[in-house]
């Protein structure tokens, strides 16, 4: 089963979104087992990266439902009730 990352992507204080990929196991074995490498290549692969900023990734339980491969910020993460946020 792969895994699912979730990438927030900043530049200093900007927000730039969040992108949920599931990574294989053989996309994490290409990347020497680093989970967040594996998940900002297939990002950049699904064109939901927004090719600027920071990445902060973390691993999710595989039961949990979120959109992914799409880039997504504030009012759509607050819509799909995954965190509060501001909607900036």
């Amino acid at each position: 089963m792969p895994l699912k990352v979730w990438l927030s992507f900043a530049r200093g204080n900007e927000n730039l979104g969040v992108c949920v990929v599931e990574v294989a196991a053989e996309e994490l074995k290409d990347c020497e087992g680093d989970f967040i490498k594996a998940a900002i290549k297939k990002a950049h692969k699904l064109g939901c990266h927004p090719g600027k900023g920071t990445a902060l990734g973390v691993v999710l339980d595989a039961s949990v439902f979120v959109p992914v491969g799409r880039l997504m910020q504030g009012p759509e993460l607050k819509q799909l009730g995954v965190v509060n946020v501001d909607g900036n």
